[in-house]
């Protein structure tokens, strides 16, 4: 996983991040958030790469061009932790300042729009690489409920 991870961050990465912004974009529409400024073109930076002996964090920053001020700059870190062999942990880190226009709850929808979008971006993330490595499922996910009593 690791070495996919580093050698083609660039073929996956950015089209990762637009698949995100476009459904950013439908579910800005679907719940009616109604921001009126349309951000400009997508501006991504990332930064090196962390890797220790577990563990690959990647730094970026993401931000929307022609609209300064009215729309956030996202900082964030995906970071990727082994279990062993056949199990990776994704995490997606990150903070951004909400745009001065929104008030209260729009500011609170837009954080569950933004929460949504990012849990989006790192199923991506592990389905893609997976697929890269031959769909081998490499990739941690919540393990399936086991019952052991009658929940009322």
């Amino acid at each position: 996983m690791r070495t996919e991870m580093l050698r083609s961050l660039e073929s996956w990465f950015h089209p990762l991040l637009q698949e995100a912004r476009a459904e950013a974009r439908l579910l800005e529409a679907e719940v009616g958030l109604g921001l009126d400024d349309r951000p400009g073109p997508l501006h991504v930076e990332v930064r090196d790469p962390y890797v220790a002996a577990e563990t690959v964090a990647i730094p970026f920053r993401v931000g929307a061009g022609g609209v300064s001020g009215r729309w956030p700059v996202f900082d964030s870190v995906l970071t990727a932790a082994w279990f062993g062999d056949r199990r990776t942990q994704l995490v997606l880190a990150g903070r951004y300042g909400s745009p001065e226009h929104l008030d209260e709850g729009r500011r609170a929808l837009l954080q569950r729009l933004v929460d949504a979008v990012g849990g989006y971006f790192v199923t991506w993330v592990g389905a893609e690489l997976g697929e890269r490595l031959g769909g081998v499922p490499a990739i941690s996910s919540p393990p399936r409920r086991r019952r052991t009593r009658r929940i009322a």
